[in-house]
């Protein structure tokens, strides 16, 4: 699976920049006989083998699973979300069927396939949340001939979202869920076939602005969608005049651009969480290297910019999902190696730590971390 597909699976995202997040489910104290209970870390992505196949996997604490795919073919996951005990987890996999890649989930291990537009197409699950006994999960299915459609899945059941323009391509890549209502973020395309970024809420859309509404092809981007109280919190990029990618996030539609490490250099917001009042947003700027073409992980704190180590200075790093959890800041990611080859991590308040993989001469990844205690 090619990095492109996968990073626009995250926003790229993945994605966090999954990106799924589920508001206002905190858990309540116990009383004095409530068992102790254990931080677990949870980070999604996938581990690459010997043999060049991306297998899906989580890590909790360091510890990895794979996930259950058809033999010999390749899969990832994008997001993860704990209830309780169970650990869900939400991508893809390819299957001996056509040769398509098919939207999943997994729950405890076990792969549950969704449905698509068509059995000829491909398709992606992106975010997962439950609300009680029920799962949803948000992606989106189809390709050529058919166009791309937004969706999402509530226990199996695919609901297809509006777009601009019907017949034009539509994405999701996130999901959330505050009270019974369903958030989902990510973009669809005009008539003139410019991406638009937006969110829906219980499958009605509300387009985002963006700086240069004309643009041609590309306007803006919706990644990652979280909800506060009665305020939408969405996380993405637009592009400016000078055809640039701008970090950015919206308040209830209103657009704040983030800061960048080269003035005139690209940025992306993969992911949000709010906190109380604070608004945490993780990605990466361009900015290092002699040209500035080198990316830095990264995330925002009410707009003001915390640049993370990586592996390698002169090499590209990427904060894909951000999670606040009892003050501490928790961000998955990747880096580059001296040998060029991906790492998947997180960092909690800044301090790294790189996860197992299944061969370390082949790439990995993570885009997605979830923090509870159990």
């Amino acid at each position: 699976m090619s990095r492109k597909n996968l990073i626009v699976l995250t926003g790229i995202a993945i994605m966090f920049g999954i990106i799924f997040l589920a508001s206002g489910c905190k858990k309540e104290d116990g009383d004095d006989n409530t068992p102790v209970q254990q931080l677990n870390v949870y980070v999604a992505g996938y581990t690459r083998s010997s043999a060049g196949i991306d297998i899906p996997c989580y890590w909790q604490n360091g510890t990895r699973t794979d996930l259950a795919i058809t033999a010999g073919k390749e899969g990832v996951a994008v997001a993860v979300f704990v209830s309780g005990n169970d650990v869900y987890a939400a991508g893809s996999s390819y299957t001996g069927t056509n040769d398509t890649e098919v939207p999943c989930y997994w729950k405890n291990g076990g792969k549950n396939d969704l449905s698509k537009i068509a059995a000829t197409v491909d398709g992606s699950a992106t975010g997962i949340v439950t609300i009680g006994s029920d799962v949803h999960v948000s992606g989106y299915t189809g390709n050529n001939p058919l166009p791309t459609t937004p969706c999402f899945w509530k226990n199996g059941a695919r609901t297809d979202l509006g777009m601009i323009s019907p017949g034009k391509n539509g994405f999701v890549f996130s999901i959330c869920a505050s009270g019974n209502d369903i958030y989902l973020a990510g973009e669809t395309t005009t008539a003139a076939g410019v991406f638009v970024p937006c969110y829906w809420k219980n499958g009605v859309r509300t387009d985002l602005s963006v700086i240069n509404p004309a643009k041609d092809g590309y306007a803006g981007f919706g990644a990652s969608v979280y909800v506060s109280g009665s305020d939408v919190f969405v996380a993405g990029h637009t592009k400016n005049n000078a055809d640039v990618d701008v970090p950015c996030y919206w308040k209830n539609g209103e657009r704040i651009d983030l800061s960048v490490l080269l003035a005139n250099g690209p940025g992306y917001g993969d992911s949000i969480f709010v906190s109380g009042s604070d608004i945490f947003v993780a990605g990466n700027t361009y900015g290092q290297g002699a040209s500035g073409s080198v990316s830095v992980p990264c995330y925002w704190k009410n707009g003001g910019r915390t640049d993370l180590t990586a592996l390698d200075p002169s090499r590209n790093g990427f904060g894909q999902s951000v999670f606040i959890f009892e003050g501490d800041i928790y961000v998955a990611g990747s880096n580059l190696n001296a040998a060029n080859v991906f790492v998947p991590c997180y960092w909690k308040n800044g301090a790294r730590t790189d996860l197992s993989v299944l061969d370390a001469a082949k790439s990995s990844e993570a885009f997605s971390i979830f923090v509870i205690k159990q």
